[in-house]
């Protein structure tokens, strides 16, 4: 698919989706998703950042993540944040950061940075 404008508004600013333009990008919106027993931000432990960090866990290029769902009312530095990987989350945290992105994974197998199975937490 291709449009002509040399621009388009992708990006957000002040809390407003899709204001500055980009000559360049990718946008991916993500409608009616839902994770289990909450509603609550992408940042939370139980949230969509550690989701998505744990099944993507080693990216090639950086994912920036935007909250704008109707009603929530976060404070101002929860509303974006950066999608980098369990590797990276990992390395930046050490073996104490893996509980935040664990639910029952213990082992987790990856191909080309995607995870594709995991063993639980109690394997023997």
């Amino acid at each position: 698919m291709t449009f002509a404008p040399a621009t388009t508004p992708l990006f957000s600013m002040a809390r407003q989706p899709y204001v500055r333009d980009a000559e360049w990008g990718t946008l991916i919106k993500l409608y009616e998703y839902s994770l289990p027993g909450h509603r609550t931000h992408i940042r939370r432990k139980s949230g969509l950042l550690a989701r998505l960090e744990l099944l993507l866990a080693e990216l090639a290029l950086p994912i920036r993540l935007h909250e704008y769902r109707p009603g929530y009312g976060g404070h101002a530095c929860s509303y974006e944040t950066t999608l980098t990987g369990l590797s990276v989350r990992l390395d930046e945290g050490g073996r104490a950061e893996a509980e935040t992105y664990r639910c029952t994974e213990g082992i987790i197998f990856t191909v080309n940075g995607q995870t594709h199975g995991y063993l639980t937490a109690d394997f023997s």
